[in-house]
């Protein structure tokens, strides 16, 4: 899956030059092309949803009650890459410029 970040809130912290410099206060993630569905996966309509949060718990919750978690490999990187992405803390030390590169 595919996922866009938008920052949804900004602040101005200062200018290099004129050009203006923000840091992030808010952000949104949302999925650009849903996860592709296992032949076994069809019944389960709840798991393809367009809240990321929500579907990382509904997969977490599935494996849970799975033996051996029960999830492919595809899934089990897909947690894994979204858990390293939301440590990433965006609004701390991470500035940015519309015209300053």
């Amino acid at each position: 899956c595919y996922y866009l970040t938008l920052i949804t809130r900004r602040a101005k912290v200062g200018s290099i030059g004129g050009n203006g410099i923000y840091t992030i206060k808010s952000t949104e993630t949302f999925p650009l092309k849903p996860a592709e569905q296992s032949p076994g996966e069809a019944a389960d309509t709840d798991f393809h949803t367009t809240d990321p949060s929500a579907m990382l718990l509904n997969m977490w919750n599935r494996g849970k009650r799975s033996v051996g978690l029960g999830l492919t490999n595809r899934e089990i990187a897909e947690l894994r890459y979204q858990g390293l992405y939301q440590v990433v803390d965006l609004h701390k030390n991470f500035y940015f410029s519309y015209t300053y590169d």
